[in-house]
């Protein structure tokens, strides 16, 4: 049975592959270490706590990048 606020490891690696990353790179985005992301596609993750806004994150990667562009700023100065 499939539980609606789980997602799939498999949908996770799918996810990394399609992002062309290894498991470091993927890590790094989520500010996580590498053996996470391996749990994380071994087991999949539940809705619960910080899960649940990684599977949000992982979810919105199909709308754009997680976290700032490196295009953008870290913050803005006031003008002179």
């Amino acid at each position: 049975m499939h539980n609606p606020g789980m997602i799939s490891g498999a949908d996770i690696k799918a996810t990394r592959q399609a992002l062309a990353e290894s498991q470091t790179q993927f890590a790094e985005r989520f500010g996580v270490d590498q053996a996470t992301i391996h749990r994380w596609e071994a087991r999949g993750l539940t809705g619960r706590g910080p899960s649940k806004l990684i599977e949000e994150a992982i979810r919105g990667l199909r709308n754009g990048p997680v976290g700032p562009s490196y295009e953008d700023p870290p913050f803005s100065c006031p003008p002179d």
